[in-house]
């Protein structure tokens, strides 16, 4: 749920759960999405199968969102979709009262040799900031300590929130946890700052980079 004057959430990622023909409804055209919010989050590591309904759609023929749980189908499906994989349950951790962000596309030369101009490409996208939030040592949503963010060799989940905190995400990606700096004032509040950089990992299925989503 979205809190009001907060930029950004935080999650972390459980144990990859099973989900068989889980079924995908219609978001218009060729785009079809995983029903159920609670698994729209797709584990890129675990092999995916795409169906429309009894046939399996090839690879070469989609493209698959992990991070939104959606796919492409080269043309409208004459039945039910569906897909089986693994879907990674997600729990907040934190929000963000500021956020600090860079999104940033990096140009390459992909001039052909003896030509007479330069032709650029653009290649890899990079995310990197940070974020401030209130740290009582633990949040209020979990267990999990902030110092530990930056201590864990893992991926978190950042939803972005441009919108005034209204809850229209703007962006989702992965990013690891770089440093955490925590201070506290004479009242007792206590707060952390956090900087991250954007982490990537590729499908096992679909053989694409999995990194952000636009929402």
């Amino acid at each position: 749920m979205a809190t009001a004057a907060y930029l950004a959430k935080v999650y972390v990622t459980g144990t990859p759960t099973t989900m068989t023909n889980e079924t995908m409804g219609s978001s218009g055209g060729s785009l079809y999405t995983i029903s159920d919010a609670s698994k729209t989050l797709v584990d890129p590591s675990t092999a995916i199968t795409v169906k429309d309904g009894a046939s399996t759609v090839l690879p070469s023929t989609y493209s698959f969102d992990y991070l939104t749980g959606q796919v492409t189908l080269a043309a409208p499906a004459g039945g039910v979709v569906s897909v089986t994989g693994k879907f990674l349950p997600k729990r907040q951790i934190l929000n963000a009262y500021e956020m600090s962000v860079s999104l940033s596309k990096t140009l390459v030369d992909t001039s052909l040799l003896g030509t007479g101009h330069v032709l650029r490409t653009v290649a890899l996208g990079d995310i990197s900031g940070s974020f401030s939030c209130y740290d009582n040592g633990r949040t209020q949503y979990t267990d999990i300590r902030l110092s530990d963010l930056a201590i864990e060799d893992a991926l978190r989940v950042i939803d972005m929130d441009f919108s005034d905190g209204a809850g229209s995400t703007f962006i989702r990606f992965l990013a690891k946890i770089e440093s955490l700096e925590s201070s506290q004032s004479v009242d007792g509040v206590q707060e952390a700052s956090v900087s991250f950089s954007m982490a990537s990992v590729t499908a096992v299925t679909t053989n694409v980079e999995v990194d952000f989503s636009i929402l």
